[in-house]
């Protein structure tokens, strides 16, 4: 797991002009879903209520903000997939814009992908209400309510 368990921590690294994650996670203590944007998000520029937001969005940090080995073309912003690290399952999740539903499948994106299973990470893929978990071993389309 080190591979993909923030071992390099960068506090110099900042969301800048990404908002990626204000679209494609769900933020629970507003009832917002996945897959919208947040109403409070400025595209490309950043929260409107940056002070007073939530929880979970203050706590938030995806891997490209938290691992300096990632490089810039990996932002979520660039790519469409948000990665971030599910430790208490021990896997990457990376959450895919829905309106890119390719987005995983494609260069840098799928070369981590590749790696982190070749280290015997669990991969757990999501895209709207589809999820896929990926293993070293096997792959299966698992159902929107499993995980």
């Amino acid at each position: 797991m080190e591979m993909v368990m923030e071992k390099h921590p960068t506090p110099k690294r900042t969301c800048g002009t990404c908002t990626a994650c204000c679209k494609i996670m769900g933020i629970d203590e507003l009832k917002k879903p996945p897959s919208v944007w947040c109403p409070h998000c400025e595209i490309a520029k950043g929260c409107k209520i940056y002070d007073d937001r939530p929880q979970s969005c203050r706590s938030f940090r995806c891997l490209w903000l938290n691992d300096t080995r990632l490089p810039d073309e990996m932002r979520p912003d660039k790519t469409k997939v948000v990665f971030h690290v599910e430790k208490e399952k021990e896997r990457l999740k990376v959450n895919v814009d829905p309106d890119r539903p390719d987005a995983w499948k494609k260069g840098l994106v799928w070369q981590y992908i590749s790696v982190a299973r070749r280290c015997g990470v669990d991969v757990l893929i999501v895209v709207g209400l589809k999820k896929y978990l990926r293993t070293a071993y096997e792959r299966e389309e698992i159902g929107a309510d499993t995980c």
